[in-house]
Formats: structure tokens, C-alpha cells, sequence
């Protein structure tokens, strides 16, 4: 269920989203960058394509999902949603805070917030589809920055989409071996790459013209590990221990950001940590529901939990924008995700059975 818990940790809003990453790509110099790509090779696949038939993967499969692009110890990240009729959203980011000077003491934060449409999609073969990306606009101008409260903001482009021809999506299920090298590379130390009967586990985003490759992440039905030391599924009784723990960790952030001395920075950081720390606590407990609640009740409540999504994601955007893009906008965004987060795992609780 995370989506933006990077984001205005790191700009303190700005006015903007954030997400970035270690490379800085350059394109055109317009805030709007619309293309249109001819195919290319297919990744390793068969020229031959077909028609999409009805019954074949479309945009709608992607409806819960979410997209990352990140380095492995997670120092830069594009993040990417996409809508059933191909438009996409997302955010880049990238941080460099040894990278001073006299008026950003506090460090450097490459961003980008982009939106865009694909194109059609083509069947490669039963697991792949393949597309371009039509069009596509960033909220702020490349290559432009700015500095606030000592830290300089850098707009760049979204890494993992840039210079993009072919865009290929490859769905759960198929052999890792039969990807093509340039996608596999970005799964190394995320599945067992080795293995030649290893099966991709999520659907798979590749920029083939970059080389780039992103992970599908099922927002919605994200599980933690939910199993006792038996091997079962956590009891209640286990559930509200780690409740208890995830409780007393909460209160250690919220102490130390009322009274430790630190910079706005570290404080929207820290307040990214109590969100986060809620969210994984509810997807904690959204995999007990799942492996408790009956099918049919659990999938009246995942419908329930969508629309949650979204309203708390709208709350979050609308707490920020009260402050009209200062510093403290990120710490505030990040406190009011905690807030309602807590709240829908105390909801939830009532599920337990």
C-alpha cells in the first residue's frame, strides 16, 4: 500500500511530488516532451506480433499496481501508476546530501514528477505486450533547481523512462531465463536469477531502448509475513503483541519529533518513518485478514480498502498543500498518512477473527 512515503520527505512539498534518481538524464528543455515511437526489435522475442484479442492483458489488469525502478539499497527510486486507459503518473528521486555548497549546506535532491499516456499495447506472445510511451509531461522544467531552506533542488527527467522506444510488459509466470539480459540485470538480489526454473513473481515493466526494468507491486493485496513460529497463520493474540510493538516504536518517532533538535529535513525524514511504519503494520495485518476472512468478505473489503487508498491519499496531498510548498509541508504530508493509516488498522482490527 506504499506509494509516495519518499515523496515530500525529501522535497518538504516544494510545490511538487518528488522522485528521482542517481543518473541525470537529459531530453528536451520543455516542461511537455510529446513523441511518438515507430517498433522496434522485440526484446528477444518473436517479430512476429498479433492483434490484441479481447480476453488478452490490457491497461485494466494494471488497476492496484504500482511500479518501481530503484537502486538496491533504495538511494534513488522512480516510482509509476498506471490507469486502465494507459495514462500513467509517477515520481523520481534521487538525494546527494554531500553535495554542498555556501547557500544548500544541507544537500542536493534531484526530483521529478511526470505524467504521460502509452500507446496501444501489441501481443509479443501469451506473457509479453509491447508499447511506446505517446506522450508524456513533467510538472517542473529539466534541468532547472532551486534552493530552499539550504538544500538545492535539481528538476531532471524520470530515470528508467527516458530515451524510451519500445516499452515491454512481461507477465507473472514466465521463465526469468527466457527475459531478456538487459531486464534480468535489474532483478539481481530480488528473486534467484540463477535458477533456470525461476518464474517471474509480478509483472515486469522493461525500457528496451535503456535497459531499464521496473517491478509491479500488487498495492492492494501486499503481504508481510503473517506466519507464527509454527509455521501458521498468526494468532490474535500474536497479532496484538506485534500491535503493541508497533505502537510503542510509533510513540519513539512522534517523541523525538517534538523534542530532539534536528533540521525540517530530518523531520519530514523522520515523520517518513512513522508513516512507513504504520503502512507496514496494516499490510501486517491486511495478510492475516487475507488468509482468515472468507472470499467473498474479503473481497468486499479489498474493494473498501481501494477507496480508502484514495481518499487517504487525497487527505495527505490536501494537509500539504496548506502550506503552500514550505519545508514543513513534507513532515506534515507524512504525519497525516501515519494518522489515517493508524486509524484504518485500529478499523480493521474488527476483522479478526
Amino acid at each position: 500500500m506504499k506509494k509516495k512515503l519518499l515523496l515530500y520527505a525529501l522535497i518538504g512539498c516544494m510545490g511538487v511530488s518528488l522522485m528521482a534518481c542517481g543518473k541525470k538524464a537529459t531530453t528536451s528543455n520543455t516542461d511537455t516532451t510529446e513523441k511518438t515511437t515507430d517498433s522496434g526489435n522485440d526484446a528477444g522475442k518473436s517479430d512476429i506480433v498479433e492483434d490484441q484479442n479481447e480476453g488478452d492483458f490490457s491497461y485494466a489488469d494494471l488497476e492496484g499496481y504500482s511500479f518501481d525502478f530503484c537502486s538496491g539499497a533504495g538511494g534513488w527510486a522512480t516510482y509509476l501508476e498506471i490507469e486502465k486507459d494507459g495514462s500513467f503518473s509517477g515520481d523520481y528521486h534521487d538525494s546527494e546530501m554531500g553535495d554542498t555548497g555556501d547557500k544548500y549546506p544541507d544537500g542536493t535532491i534531484y526530483l521529478c514528477k511526470f505524467s504521460g499516456k502509452f500507446g496501444d499495447l501489441t501481443k509479443v506472445d501469451d506473457l509479453t505486450y509491447k508499447t511506446t510511451i505517446s506522450q508524456i509531461t513533467f510538472e517542473n522544467k529539466e534541468d532547472t533547481e532551486e534552493i530552499s531552506d539550504g538544500v538545492r533542488y535539481v528538476y531532471t527527467y524520470a530515470y528508467g523512462l527516458e530515451d524510451s522506444k519500445d516499452i515491454y510488459f512481461y507477465l507473472k509466470g514466465g521463465k526469468v531465463s527466457d527475459l531478456p539480459e538487459g531486464y534480468v540485470d535489474w532483478l539481481i538480489g530480488k528473486i534467484d536469477v540463477d535458477d533456470a526454473n525461476t518464474t517471474l513473481p509480478f509483472i515486469g515493466l522493461y525500457n528496451e531502448n535503456a535497459k531499464e526494468g521496473f517491478c509491479g507491486n500488487e498495492a492492494y493485496t501486499e503481504e508481510a509475513d503473517t506466519t507464527s513460529e509454527s509455521g501458521s497463520t498468526a494468532s490474535v493474540d500474536e497479532y496484538y503483541a506485534k500491535y503493541e510493538e508497533c505502537l510503542a516504536e510509533a510513540e519513539e518517532i512522534e517523541y523525538s519529533l517534538q523534542n530532539d533538535d534536528m533540521s525540517q529535513t530530518d523531520m519530514n525524514f523522520k515523520a517518513q518513518d512513522l508513516y512507513e511504519l504504520w503502512d507496514e503494520h496494516l499490510n501486517y495485518l491486511w495478510g492475516i485478514l487475507k488468509s482468515t476472512l472468507p472470499e467473498d468478505e474479503m473481497a468486499k473489503l479489498t474493494t473498501e480498502e481501494k477507496q480508502w487508498i484514495s481518499d487517504k491519499e487525497a487527505a495527505m496531498d490536501e494537509a500539504a498543500e496548506e502550506y503552500n510548498g514550505g519545508s514543513i509541508a513534507g513532515m506534515i504530508y507524512n504525519k497525516k498518512g501515519a494518522e489515517l493509516t493508524k486509524q484504518r488498522v485500529e478499523e480493521l482490527q474488527k476483522y479478526l477473527k
